[in-house]
């Protein structure tokens, strides 16, 4: 078929037939083959062919890569040379895709960071919301007709979603599951997320706390260490360690500090256990022993740390004795220490105590 270098078609000079003269064969026996060429080859695009003899090859055809276009108020899809368009340079705020027939589709990527601005007529963004669009970004954009557009998808580069999750509630959860639409995850409010299970809420979690509406139950430790530092279940000891520290001497019915625990912010109980001593001439009828804020004196207030016990007589010769004081709650916002205070009545010979201490973390 006699096509110029632009794939127009013409017919040959002598195509036309003359009232009352001969037909012959070189007039229309090539436009006759160029008719049958035209049903039985790949034409052109522009005269609405794919230039292809196959589905997959036309579709190629005509889903051709467009010249860049530039990043502007108006990008204008119109003068696109092809559906897949890369919208170059940074800085814009994009109002407009321009006017292209309904039905039309770009499919677009940008280098740059611009702003898509949304409007709910004229470019219709998922989440109804503006776009802040990064290098890589890439999404589809239908026309509507008359300037109107909508972006029936878009893709951040990075893969994290466009708009984030509505606040939801107890019995509408915004993250849920699709058999069990009543359980999920919803906002509360500012840092607070609620944990909904069968439209009810089960725990919530912020930045202080995580609280549960149910009953928690937990798989303990299978192994004998300690918890880490700041967990529930941490324990803190003394300068003793696990045992018991060096005996102090006492002077009758003067408390002395005989170990320190320093203990971090949190709620703590802390157990302590005291042994005294006493010589082969020693007598005493009190002992003593305390978890006191002061190195000096025993904690005697209403509720405090403190165990006596009294005999009815002076008790003679050397023997050992305890006395177990805790648990004792101590809840605290700042580092404080606190003092293993022993105290001892007694009469002639000498007494001395050491004590263990330790506390553990139960919040």
């Amino acid at each position: 078929m006699p096509r110029n270098i632009s794939g127009f078609y013409s017919l040959p000079p002598v195509y036309l037939a003359i009232p009352g003269t001969t037909i012959v064969a070189v007039q229309h026996n090539t436009p006759l083959e160029d008719i049958a060429d035209t049903f039985n080859y790949p034409q052109p695009i522009q005269y609405g062919g794919t230039n292809a003899a196959t589905a997959v090859a036309g579709n190629d055809n005509l889903t051709t890569t467009s010249s860049n276009l530039p990043a502007a108020a108006l990008v204008n899809m119109a003068l696109a040379t092809g559906v897949n368009v890369l919208i170059s340079g940074a800085g814009a705020t994009i109002t407009s895709f321009g006017t292209v027939q309904s039905g039309a589709h770009r499919y677009f990527q940008f280098d740059g960071i611009n702003t898509l601005t949304h409007n709910g007529t004229s470019l219709i963004l998922p989440g109804a919301a503006n776009i802040t669009t990064a290098a890589g970004d890439s999404g589809v954009a239908v026309s509507l007709g008359s300037g109107n557009w909508t972006v029936a998808q878009y893709q951040r580069a990075n893969g994290s979603i466009i708009a984030g999750f509505p606040n939801g509630s107890a019995g509408a959860p915004s993250v849920y599951f699709a058999s069990d639409t009543n359980t999920g995850l919803y906002r509360i409010s500012s840092d607070t997320i609620g944990i909904s299970v069968g439209g009810v809420l089960g725990a919530t979690v912020s930045t202080a706390a995580l609280t549960s509406a149910v009953q928690l139950i937990g798989l303990g430790t299978q192994t004998n260490n300690d918890a880490a530092a700041g967990y529930i279940g941490e324990v803190v000891r003394g300068a003793g360690g696990t045992g018991f520290g060096s005996l102090i001497p006492l002077a009758s019915a003067t408390p002395l500090n005989i170990e320190t625990i320093n203990l971090v912010p949190g709620d703590w109980d802390v157990y302590c256990t005291f042994r005294f001593s006493a010589d082969a001439t020693a007598n005493y009828t009190v002992r003593a022993g305390s978890i006191s804020a002061s190195n000096t004196s025993l904690d005697v207030s209403v509720g405090g740390a403190v165990v006596q016990q009294r005999n009815a007589g002076f008790v003679a010769g050397a023997h050992t004795t305890y006395i177990t004081v805790g648990p004792v709650r101590k809840s605290l916002n700042n580092a404080t220490p606190f003092f293993m205070v022993a105290s001892a009545t007694f009469s002639a010979g000498a007494m001395s105590a050491e004590c263990s201490v330790y506390a553990r973390r139960m919040r």
